[in-house]
């Protein structure tokens, strides 16, 4: 024995992982203390996409006399609005965590592909600095 006192490695490993997973536990309960309505909102948001998208195929497959077709299209209005609502919510309120950040990173994403292919960069040109910012604060390769 060398007379060494003190924390093993496996302690010491365990103890660490316990330090992380407390840290990032700690870090999800601050983020929703200051930043709780700007990822709600943003949560809602892609929720809101996710529906016009899903209608939105399913409107586009339909033939104009289907009585489905224009439920749907009444649908898109209030749809539409609140989904503008919640993009003018989200752009005043200013991100104070790294949650908030990169979940305004992906509404901003997803506004810059305009329904389109997220993967496929944006669909102005004239965004693409914007995009790869997004990118990065994503941690995704721009």
């Amino acid at each position: 024995m060398s007379g060494r006192r003190g924390v093993g490695r496996r302690n010491l490993i365990g103890g660490a992982s316990m330090l992380i997973l407390m840290a990032a536990e700690a870090g999800v309960a601050k983020a929703e203390e200051l930043d709780g309505q700007l990822l709600a909102l943003c949560a809602e948001y892609h929720e809101k996409e996710d529906e016009f998208d899903r209608l939105s195929d399913i409107f586009d497959a339909l033939d104009r006399a289907d009585p489905e077709h224009r439920r749907i299209d009444a649908v898109f209005t209030p749809l539409v609005g609140r989904i503008h609502e919640i993009r003018d919510e989200v752009s005043e309120i200013a991100a104070r965590t790294p949650e908030g950040l990169r979940a305004k990173a992906k509404v901003s994403l997803r506004e810059l592909a305009h329904g389109g292919n997220l993967g496929g960069g944006p669909a102005n040109e004239a965004d693409r600095v914007v995009w790869s910012l997004c990118c990065d604060l994503l941690g995704r390769a721009a």
